[in-house]
């Protein structure tokens, strides 16, 4: 493994890209504790609850997915979420309701549902994906055939994980390290 970039969270991120073999980028983007913020106690804006709507969606997300799209993977993103039929309509709904396609860019055509986390890794190789941020690490661990894995850790569960050394992946704590990570310095 190469030397502490697991144990990256924010700080001095690398800037990575693929171009340099002609490689065409594709991201795949959870949903669930990527974009919307989980609850970090049962309270009424857990996306669970009745009033889903209310969750929140990490600072940042909308705008740096726009940033993403415009300045480097122009219409190769997906989101690709673990859940079922119930969950799959909220996520839908949540995604219309915020107006999360017209502030990100994101074509809805680009949104990928499994039931089972393992499923992440037939969806992402199906489509292509070179780039996944998820907010579990059992999760990227799946995901043998994507070289570029980023753990976002914008919740305490997900910063509190601890990878077993088994594959590379890197921790972004903010929307705002993806960026700065996968981006172009302005």
């Amino acid at each position: 493994m190469r030397e502490g970039l697991a144990a990256l969270c924010g700080h001095h991120l690398p800037h990575i890209t693929f171009n340099e073999f002609n490689m065409k980028d594709i991201i795949g983007i959870d949903i669930g504790g990527v974009l919307i913020k989980p609850a970090e106690t049962k309270g009424d804006t857990s996306f669970f609850s009745d009033d889903y709507l209310a969750t929140p969606e990490f600072e940042g997300a909308a705008e740096i997915i726009r940033r993403l799209k415009d300045e480097r993977f122009g219409d190769h993103m997906h989101l690709v979420s673990k859940c079922g039929p119930k969950v799959q309509r909220k996520s839908l709904d949540w995604l219309e309701h915020h107006d999360f396609y017209a502030r990100s860019g994101l074509d809805r055509a680009n949104v990928h549902f499994c039931l089972e986390r393992p499923d992440k890794a037939v969806i992402c190789k199906q489509l292509g994906v070179n780039v996944f941020i998820d907010d579990r690490l059992d999760v990227l661990g799946y995901l043998e055939d994507v070289p570029t894995r980023i753990q976002f850790c914008g919740s305490a569960r997900a910063r509190d994980a601890e990878g077993d050394g088994s594959f590379d992946f890197v921790k972004c704590a903010s929307w705002q390290d993806v960026a700065d990570m996968l981006l172009e310095p302005k």
